[in-house]
């Protein structure tokens, strides 16, 4: 064989591994779409919570934008950045 035939039969090879993975991608997108049309479309409808009793109500944290919080327990004061840049 000649030179010039070795490298038609690679490439030809070559083409042909392409097409099946092109194939072999084409047919995981359509199964992934045919298994996401099948899914349930809705979730199931979640349960009430019972009603919570008065001292329940009153354990919660009351949020007061008018109040400024305490600096010492601000997030910011442990920030640390490194020393070597």
């Amino acid at each position: 064989m000649s030179e010039d035939q070795i490298y038609r039969r690679q490439s030809w090879r070559l083409v042909l591994v392409g097409l099946i993975f092109a194939i072999g991608c084409a047919g995981g997108a359509l199964l992934a779409l045919r298994a996401d049309a099948q899914a349930p479309a809705s979730p199931p409808p979640v349960k009430a919570s019972p009603p919570m009793s008065p001292s329940d109500a009153n354990a919660l944290i009351k949020d007061d934008p008018t109040i400024a919080p305490d600096s010492q327990e601000s997030a910011d004061n442990n920030v640390t950045f490194p020393v070597d840049i």
